[in-house]
């Protein structure tokens, strides 16, 4: 399941985390990736009405194309979880986090050439190349 999806899941079954979520920086929300929208959605609507069921949440989309899709990912069986569910919602925001990051630096390693980029670009991709040596130290 990919952290979209996964991050829609769980927001979906547990609507209350929506609220929480904000503890996560919202990097991922440029992401252009489909669902990417919809989980932006999901998140604003649970902090705004914090106190939606699952079954309130899904049927705000119910005259749309993703009201049977939400109600797939409403009955997903996450029981493999290694995690709380908050804890879940917030891996898989973080890893959509690191998402937008390998997009930034592919769109910036894609310029034709290092004289290409401007000054604020270069700084930025050493920020990101910083970010992800420090990320591979954690991981590796």
């Amino acid at each position: 399941m990919t952290p979209i999806r996964r991050a829609i899941a769980l927001l979906l079954q547990h609507p209350q985390l929506g609220p929480v979520a904000v503890q996560v920086k919202p990097d991922w929300r440029r992401l252009r990736q489909p669902g990417i929208a919809l989980l932006t959605d999901l998140l604003d609507l649970t902090q705004i009405q914090p106190n939606l069921t699952t079954a309130a949440l899904i049927e705000r989309w119910r005259d749309t194309e993703h009201f049977s899709g939400l109600n797939r990912l409403a009955e997903h069986d996450l029981s493999e979880a290694r995690a709380a569910p908050q804890e879940e919602l917030f891996g898989a925001l973080r890893r959509l986090n690191e998402c937008i990051r390998e997009q930034e630096m592919e769109a910036l390693f894609n310029k034709s050439r290092p004289s290409d980029l401007t000054d604020q670009e270069k700084d930025r991709l050493k920020r990101l190349l910083s970010r992800t040596g420090a990320a591979i130290g954690e991981h590796g």
